[in-house]
């Protein structure tokens, strides 16, 4: 990739989706200000995702799945307040995820399936209310899934297969009859595949 794509100061769109680019990302590109899309899937980008991504404070979209990334994630990641879809999935993304300080309520939709992110999957559940696709299968995620989950009324799509995560299923995931995709397999959740007798079900989890 050229070193002066921050020369397009006023992009607000970048797709290099499914090519041959191998190189690292261009400091320069963090300084493109109004950038908002920044798509670089399936191709073999290496190094780091820089600490000074939080200056793309319009960014909505970072897609940057199927790559050769292998490092921990900025710090700040999170600190974009405009980001909507994080798709960081298959690289070697490994550590604790980002800071959370406070409720993430844009963020829709969360892929990081296949790395070797190791943190308490209770943070997601509890810190991104507006989730409406979440998949964390692949990775070293630990605790349990808390009863909070039933309160995320946009999740239509939950994928947590292979991790470490334990404890029994909260009650309230049977009554979320909004959810299209719950796989939980490959952990050691302890549970009935359905409630106990009484309990309000509107939702059998297959595992």
């Amino acid at each position: 990739l050229p070193r002066d794509l921050g020369m397009f100061v006023f992009l607000e769109n970048l797709q290099l989706v499914n090519n041959s680019i191998g190189s690292t990302i261009p400091e320069s590109v963090y300084d493109i200000a109004p950038l908002q899309i920044l798509k670089l899937g399936r191709n073999y980008i290496t190094g780091c995702i820089a600490d000074n991504i939080t200056k793309l404070q319009s960014l909505a979209e970072l897609s940057v799945h199927d790559n050769l990334y292998s490092c921990e994630l900025p710090n700040d990641l999170f600190s974009l307040s405009n980001l909507q879809y994080l798709n960081l999935a298959t690289n070697s993304f490994y550590g604790n995820l980002p800071s959370i300080e406070s409720t993430l309520p844009s963020i829709l939709s969360l892929n990081l399936e296949d790395n070797d992110i190791l943190d308490r999957v209770q943070l997601v559940f509890d810190y991104m209310p507006g989730l409406h696709y979440l998949n964390l299968a692949s990775n070293f995620f630990e605790g349990s899934i808390p009863q909070s989950i039933g309160s995320l009324s946009l999740l239509t799509w939950l994928n947590i297969h292979q991790n470490r995560i334990s404890g029994t299923l909260p009650v309230s995931l049977y009554t979320m009859s909004w959810m299209s995709h719950v796989d939980i397999s490959f952990n050691n959740i302890r549970g009935r595949l359905v409630p106990s007798e009484g309990a309000n079900a509107s939702v059998t989890i297959e595992w």
